[in-house]
């Protein structure tokens, strides 16, 4: 079986990617599932909630 994960981000060639894919990857992996994953750019309004939650601290999310 194939776990795909599809990582949004605001604009291309971010590198928070491979960070992202180190760390859930391998847990992934341990539970007999092959890793597959893609990189979108967010559309104009994901990045509008996503900058305005990260300027209020992601608070909204508690």
């Amino acid at each position: 079986e194939n776990a795909k994960v599809i990582f949004a981000v605001p604009f291309k060639n971010n590198p928070i990617v491979h960070n992202l894919v180190s760390l859930i990857s391998q847990p992934i992996m341990n539970l007999g599932l092959s890793f597959d994953y893609e990189t979108v750019v967010m559309t104009e309004e994901e990045k509008e909630n996503y900058f305005k939650l990260e300027k209020i601290g992601w608070k909204e999310l508690d």
